[in-house]
């Protein structure tokens, strides 16, 4: 019961009064949890975007990854890739201390380097997708999940001037591949997605596929 309330308490959207304008003492910066072994949905790890600015007094995490456990076949959906997710705003001390300290997951940060319009820029944009009707989208395994979504926020938001650099992928993995990766300690959850998920996990990821695992957000 704990943990469930732990987890409600922090799954609560911050409230936006109005749109702020960033200082330039601001960052934005994209963040890479570890992989938690204790539930298969986290056994791949975790991604969203860190926007910090100590002159407005903001340091809120933008989480892709919010679902709801008491959708009908919750854990067969997540196999089979039909689970409605959403964006949440959230405070950021509050995730990080969840996961680094309760769970004993890494912690990555890399703040984008972007000067202070693109940051603003991108921080409306972040503060559109998390209103009320613009929140919610049909999660995708491997094409729009937490970690692709915070690609595409960065991609979309800098459309055209966006280029990302697959020289250090040395591996011709499949999608199957590389999720199995990160399953050595959920066979059954690996069983059940390979049967779910089926033919189309032997294609061969490209770079750019590969981020739809959180580790591969990182540069």
């Amino acid at each position: 019961m704990k943990r469930i309330i732990a987890l409600l308490f922090m799954a609560m959207p911050l409230f936006i009064q109005g749109q702020s304008v960033l200082s330039p003492q601001a960052e934005i910066r994209v963040i890479t949890f570890g992989p938690y072994q204790g539930e298969l949905y986290s056994a791949f790890g975790h991604s969203g975007i860190r926007v910090i600015d100590p002159v407005n007094g903001i340091n809120d995490f933008y989480n892709y990854g919010i679902f709801d456990f008491d959708q009908p076949n919750f854990y067969l959906n997540f196999a089979r890739g039909f689970l409605n997710y959403r964006l949440a705003v959230m405070q950021y001390d509050r995730i990080v201390n969840y996961y680094a300290y309760y769970q004993q997951r890494y912690v990555h940060e890399q703040v984008l380097n972007l000067d202070s319009i693109q940051r603003q820029k991108l921080f409306d944009f972040l503060v559109w997708n998390a209103r009320p009707e613009n929140m919610y989208y049909y999660y995708d395994y491997f094409y729009d999940n937490c970690a692709t979504r915070v690609r595409d926020a960065i991609e979309g938001t800098f459309e055209g001037k966006v280029e990302f650099d697959g020289s250090y992928i040395s591996t011709d993995y499949t999608i199957r591949d590389l999720t199995d990766l990160y399953l050595p300690h959920q066979p059954w959850g690996d069983l059940g997605i390979d049967i779910c998920l089926g033919l189309p996990m032997d294609k061969k990821a490209t770079p750019y596929m590969y981020m739809f695992l959180p580790d591969y957000i990182e540069s």
